[in-house]
């Protein structure tokens, strides 16, 4: 199966300084080293204290999420080792894609292997790589200091030669499929985008009582975001990834269309059957003038 990948790119900074990529010639293998963190908790990191270290892709078992564009350098694997230069002749930083796998914690390891598998299989789809000779693991590179993936992968009874037969397996089948550029806004976001998340989130029925869309990803949001999603059956995070939107895109065109809610049909179809509604605008906001219409109707209805 395929999966979604999606980018959301860490300011530039120490973290991420903007320097082009040769190739991308291979890929690193890593794992976080901090069971629990996920790929979001470790972008805003990334994002917010600009070490001067960083990889372009964290993985945990719900998100796929790039945050350093792959044509970039990212900082994965300090220079002073010269593995990377005797078997690739060149820097990792410079030449390589740094992918971590997050673990431990609350993270389902299954599916953010499955995610982590796949997503080396479409790099190597992507860049013609071969498994066996361009995925390296942090550790091969650096023995001395270093012991991912393994420290996440064994773990849980994988071992890094199983890791690139699954790359392969992966990649001799049927799962790659494209990557999306499905955005994620998420608290502390601003602009034209969380604006519009804002009035479409309100459109389909939920409140911003005091800021309204005012284009900042507050905690009012994040309240609207996570009452969404709990209404129709989402991960509540409060975050408005590639599920969340596409939900909300969906009730959006169903209220264009003037199609019930789900939760409301039963009795809206009783409401026309009875006569006290005339079967038009299902979504649309009644004035007390017409309130005043269906109660008349209801009352010789009862009468």
């Amino acid at each position: 199966m395929g999966y979604a990948i999606t980018k959301k790119y860490i300011r530039h900074g120490n973290a991420r300084p903007g320097h082009k990529l040769t190739g991308p010639i291979f890929g690193v293998a890593h794992d976080t080293g901090n069971p629990g963190s996920t790929a979001h908790g470790n972008r805003n990191y990334f994002n917010s204290q600009q070490p001067s270290a960083s990889a372009h892709t964290f993985i945990d078992d719900k998100y796929i999420l790039e945050i350093i564009p792959l044509d970039e350098k990212a900082y994965h694997v300090i220079y002073n080792v010269t593995t990377d230069n005797r078997r690739y002749g060149d820097d990792a930083n410079d030449a390589a894609i740094g992918v971590e796998l997050c673990y431990g914690g609350n993270i389902n390891f299954d599916e953010a292997y499955a995610r982590y598998v796949w997503y080396f299989a479409y790099l190597c789809d992507r860049y013609g790589w071969d498994p066996d000779e361009d995925i390296t693991g942090h550790s091969k590179l650096d023995p001395e200091r270093k012991t991912d993936p393994e420290n996440a992968l064994n773990q849980n009874g994988v071992s890094f030669q199983q890791f690139i037969n699954d790359v392969k397996r992966e990649l001799d089948g049927e799962g790659i499929a494209s990557s999306t550029d499905d955005e994620l806004l998420q608290k502390g976001d601003n602009g034209s985008k969380v604006e519009q998340l804002q009035e479409d989130l309100m459109a389909a029925g939920e409140e911003l009582p005091r800021f309204g869309a005012d284009g900042d990803y507050g905690s009012e949001t994040v309240e609207a975001v996570k009452a969404f999603q709990a209404r129709h059956n989402l991960t509540v995070d409060g975050i408005a990834g590639p599920n969340t939107m596409k939900k909300l895109k969906e009730v959006i065109k169903d209220m264009t269309q003037q199609k019930p809610n789900e939760s409301h049909k039963e009795a809206w179809e009783w409401a026309q059957e009875k006569g006290l509604l005339n079967g038009k605008d299902p979504r649309k906001p009644i004035t007390r003038e017409q309130m005043s219409t269906v109660m008349m109707r209801l009352y010789k209805k009862l009468k």
